[in-house]
């Protein structure tokens, strides 16, 4: 019997309606907060703290090598937080994920399909509740009452099971933040302000200002065996991880097509087909050009806003339209088209993103077409470099923003000369 001062007050369980207020209080405050990992720990001990338990952890099922990851302990010194469990055959949590039910645990594990993780600790009673996600059961809450504590009841679990989806929820939308953040963080310091590319007969320059939302617009490039090359830029719809992973997909799928279909219409249409194939309603402003050697330019812009035609000599050329819908923002099959001309020695091809048109200023006046060809007539015999420069620091001094909201990006192509 312990002495009657060695006792740890016993607390009471919040009921069922004050679990779905912590949950909605930290559902709503989540977006704001500057470590979403953080956050996570946060929560963890409000729930531990309304459910009377000592200790506690948050396990996110790792998709990359399906072990679970703690992301959050309260109470356990030593926790190896951000890193997964060793493999354990008979773990309780990695079976409750997998059976995707809720167990309580009194004393002494008995239980031969268990192995207790802290077999010396005197836990009076365990709780170990899956927490369902969007795609299934993302990760699990344990939490553990020790000392003169009353044990778990199966009311307790019940109420826990109750708000379990929106703690699931909560915890994706915590690790998403995280995710994001941190690519683009490493998207950031890798980040080129400026990018330039010698061609066998003329010049691609990409400048970007990143702005402030989290995902960033994407631009990749292949110089074909001709000495063509083929350019795209894409801004994927929407925010969050869900964005950054279409970014992401987006880039790979010009790495693995740009070889069989030269044409920008075609690789176009075959960026449509396929996020059709991926279901949902994931779309993008896509532009895809390309230019020859000998100065055969195609442009197809799909959402993306239509190119400028610089020439090097006499008025600013057309925009050039052709193009179609966002890829996968309608359903079926769609028909792009492209512009295609011939560029003469010194003419130039200028792209401008939707955050350049669209930065506004204090009066909410946007930069718009008419700033960027006083800008283009501006600028048109200045090395490339400079000209793509210009007219993204001229968007942002515009906005009176040191960091804008969106992305400004500009993209010319130079031609030089025939081979």
């Amino acid at each position: 019997m312990k002495p009657p001062g060695n006792e740890a007050p016993r607390r009471r369980a919040l009921a069922p309606a004050s679990l779905v207020d912590v949950a909605a209080r930290w559902g709503e405050r989540l977006d704001a907060v500057v470590d979403p990992m953080r956050a996570a720990s946060e929560l963890l001990v409000a729930l531990a703290d309304a459910m009377a338990a000592a200790r506690g952890s948050l396990l996110i099922l790792n998709p990359r090598t399906g072990r679970l990851r703690m992301v959050a302990a309260w109470g356990l010194p030593g926790a190896a937080l951000g890193e997964d469990l060793p493999a354990a055959p008979r773990r309780i949590s990695d079976r409750v994920l997998r059976e995707r039910q809720g167990i309580i645990l009194n004393g002494e594990v008995r239980d031969p399909r268990f192995v207790p993780s802290a077999p010396n600790d005197q836990i009076v009673s365990a709780m170990c509740v899956p927490l369902p996600g969007a795609r299934g059961a993302v990760g699990v809450l344990n939490l553990a009452r020790t000392g003169g504590a009353d044990v778990f009841s199966a009311a307790e679990l019940q109420s826990i099971g109750s708000v379990a989806p929106a703690m699931g929820a909560i915890l994706e939308r915590t690790l998403e933040l995280g995710e994001a953040r941190h690519w683009q963080r490493q998207l950031q310091a890798a980040s080129e302000p400026t990018f330039a590319l010698p061609l066998r007969a003329g010049e691609l320059v990409h400048s970007c200002i990143p702005g402030r939302l989290p995902v960033r617009d994407l631009r990749a490039h292949f110089v074909h065996s001709d000495g063509s090359v083929t350019v795209m830029l894409a801004e994927p719809f929407g925010g969050g991880v869900a964005a950054w992973r279409l970014g992401e997909w987006l880039g790979g799928l010009f790495r693995g097509t740009i070889e069989q279909a030269h044409e920008p219409d075609s690789l176009v249409a075959t960026f449509h087909e396929r996020m059709g194939e991926r279901g949902g309603r994931d779309s993008v402003r896509l532009w895809i050009g390309s230019m020859s050697p000998r100065g055969i330019l195609h442009s197809c812009a799909a959402g993306y806003p239509p190119p400028f035609v610089l020439p090097a000599e006499g008025e600013l050329g057309p925009r050039l339209r052709e193009g179609g819908p966002p890829p996968g923002s309608v359903d079926g099959h769609v028909v792009y088209r492209q512009a295609t001309l011939r560029l003469l020695p010194g003419d130039a091809l200028v792209v401008v993103s939707d955050g350049i048109l669209q930065s506004c200023s204090a009066s909410g006046e946007p930069f718009g077409d008419a700033r960027v060809l006083e800008q283009l007539q501006e600028l048109r015999r200045r090395p490339l470099a400079v000209m793509v420069e210009g007219l993204t620091e001229a968007s942002r001094q515009h906005a009176e923003l040191a960091s804008p909201v969106d992305d400004l990006v500009a993209l010319a192509l130079r031609f030089t000369r025939d081979v």
